[in-house]
């Protein structure tokens, strides 16, 4: 039980023990002379700087900063005990500006051996460094309030000044510095006959055992204080220097009384198939493996072996899993596995008791890196196309819907110069909105601005194959080799062995009937409604892409008189525009 502190005025019975008032209290230590009324003392003065017997903010003294070449500081002497990460200072003066001069109020921290660790200045929200500045008669407060970094052994307070051309003046420099004070070895017992009051001020204590001190009506005797001191030891401490670490595995590096041992970084389990058609949902990580789909323990992607908690999805044993798995993807929260004929889609959880089987169907996915969730479906390469979850899925065969269907006959050219299906990637980006299908050094992209009615495909060139992507916060990096490109809606060219390139925009629509199929129309003319610079031309065979009219150049729409005359006769026709390169984004409204 705590020792109660001696009180004034108090009834004391006999055997009552107490502490002196001092004994383990919380003491506020201000500074010494931190308003300069002791005169030119317990601060060291830098270049400029005076302590002057002038009236200031509050007394007779302050101190000055006189005009003078750089920044200077005036400290206080004192430094005080702290604790690194826990102690917490807030400091604060009056300071008086006369024009362009600057000041401004500093903690300043030190280690073990008096060295400057970091001083910590007044900032703003934003850490822009404050200052007291201006022509401005009386003085203004500022503050600054710090925690003891690492190392930190003792902190003062001090103030800089810069005043090149004009004077500054400096009053009541405090904190709010506190310690506890040491607690006593000795307390004090009441002696006395019968009980008594104490005084009205506390008595000298003495510090010897046994000698005795009236207190008004009462008597104290120093007593030996019985308490339990619990003090800390370092079992391992480092040496003082980094020792040399070695990169094997599994073995020791001797540090002082301290032995690393190094730990290789890959998973080790013997039940991770380590193969390359991996998922992440609901806290573990799914890797396909032949037949099965083994998983990771719950949020422990090193532990394939824990019962109930780690196992494997027995794909083989349900509906189209005679042939070995290909590809993981996600459906919302579900788990899709595939071979080269069908998918399975699986309910998961945190718990295995919880998985069950919710679907197949005989649409397969051969290339493992294809698929990726986008907005609220999942978009996956098959050997027609690009295909998705809500179309292929819902219709139980190869249905392209609004996805695939504008650009399959380009993927099925693309597919069939691959020669790797590692090198097919797939990504949706979602600061653009954006699917991504990469073969190489050529991607085709849908954008998504809205519905369905709102989607439309691209084709990016690179000048070299993609072999990876990233995304980082709002961005979209893509390395290939040792080069790593950001993709920037906002730049108007491309890198091409480190030259910027100014490239046009392609938009070609597909070939139109505009009636009967076969029989020859005649095109009279057109309008458009776009922003920019561009060219028009009419495409008349569609078994020949080079065959096209003239390139018509135009800037801005044409809705203003007559319809630009282009005529044009063929059984079906196909509309292309060319935006300049360089001159801004690609924008048509309607043709």
């Amino acid at each position: 039980m705590a020792v109660p502190r001696w009180q004034p005025g108090r009834l004391y019975q006999p055997d009552t023990v107490v502490q002196d008032v001092a004994s383990g209290a919380l003491a506020n230590e201000q500074v010494t002379n931190s308003g300069f009324e002791l005169g030119d003392q317990d601060w060291t003065k830098g270049t400029g700087w005076t302590i002057e017997n002038v009236v200031g903010f509050a007394g007779s003294w302050r101190a000055k900063f006189a005009p003078s070449s750089g920044l200077h500081t005036i400290r206080s002497d004192d430094r005080r005990a702290v604790d690194p990460g826990i102690t917490k200072i807030n400091a604060r003066g009056f300071f008086e500006t006369t024009g362009t001069g600057t000041v401004r109020i500093g903690i300043r921290w030190y280690n073990s051996g008096g060295g400057v660790i970091k001083t910590d200045f007044p900032e703003d929200s934003d850490g822009v460094a404050l200052y007291i500045t201006g022509n401005v008669t009386g003085y203004r407060l500022q503050e600054v309030e710090a925690r003891a970094p690492a190392l930190a052994a003792t902190a003062g307070v001090l103030v800089e000044g810069d005043g090149t051309t004009n004077e500054v003046h400096v009053d009541n420099v405090t904190w709010n510095y506190a310690r506890l004070t040491p607690i006593a070895e000795v307390i004090y017992k009441a002696v006395q006959a019968a009980a008594d009051f104490s005084g009205s001020s506390e008595p000298i204590w003495p510090t010897v055992i046994g000698n005795q001190v009236v207190d008004n009506g009462v008597t104290w005797e120093a007593v030996q204080a019985n308490r339990v001191v619990w003090t800390c030891e370092s079992i391992l401490t480092s040496g003082a220097s980094e020792p040399t670490w070695t990169t094997e595995a599994n073995t020791f590096v001797v540090d002082n009384n301290i032995a690393w041992e190094t730990n290789t970084r890959r998973v080790i389990d013997e039940n991770c198939p380590n193969t390359k058609q991996v998922a992440i949902l609901a806290s573990k990580i799914f890797a396909g493996d032949a037949d099965i789909t083994p998983y990771s323990a719950t949020v422990n992607p090193l532990d394939w072996t824990t019962p109930n908690d780690a196992g494997y999805i027995p794909f083989g044993l349900n509906t189209y899993g005679s042939q070995p798995i290909t590809a993981l993807g996600i459906y919302r929260s579900n788990l899709v596995i595939w071979n080269a004929k069908a998918f399975q889609m699986w309910q998961v959880d945190e718990d295995p008791a919880n998985f069950a089987i919710l679907d197949a169907v005989p649409v397969g996915n051969p290339y493992y890196k294809s698929g990726s969730p986008v907005s609220n479906d999942l978009v996956w390469l098959t050997a027609e196309g690009i295909r998705s979850m809500g179309i292929a899925g819902a219709s139980t065969n190869l249905q392209a819907g609004f996805f695939g269907k504008p650009i399959d006959p380009l993927v099925k050219v693309a597919l069939a110069g691959m020669g790797d299906n590692d090198d097919i990637l797939s990504l949706f980006f979602p600061g653009a909105g954006q699917y991504w299908l990469i073969f190489g050094d050529e991607a085709f992209v849908l954008t998504i601005s809205g519905g369905k009615e709102d989607m439309s495909w691209s084709r990016y060139e690179f000048p070299s194959a993609i072999d990876d992507w990233t995304i980082s916060d709002t961005d979209l990096y893509l390395r290939s080799g040792e080069k790593v490109w950001k993709f920037d809606a906002v730049e108007l060219v491309d890198d091409s062995g480190g030259e910027d390139v100014v490239f046009s925009g392609k938009v070609w629509w597909p070939y139109l009937d505009f009636g009967a199929l076969g029989v020859t129309k005649s095109l009279i003319g057109f309008d458009v409604v776009a922003d920019g610079e561009y060219t028009v031309s009419i495409g008349y065979n569609q078994n020949d892409d080079s065959q096209f009219t003239t390139p018509y150049t135009i800037d801005g729409d044409t809705l203003v008189g007559d319809i630009i005359p282009l005529p044009v006769s063929a059984p079906s026709l196909q509309l292309r525009l060319e935006f300049v390169g360089g001159a801004g984004d690609l924008n048509y409204d309607d043709v």
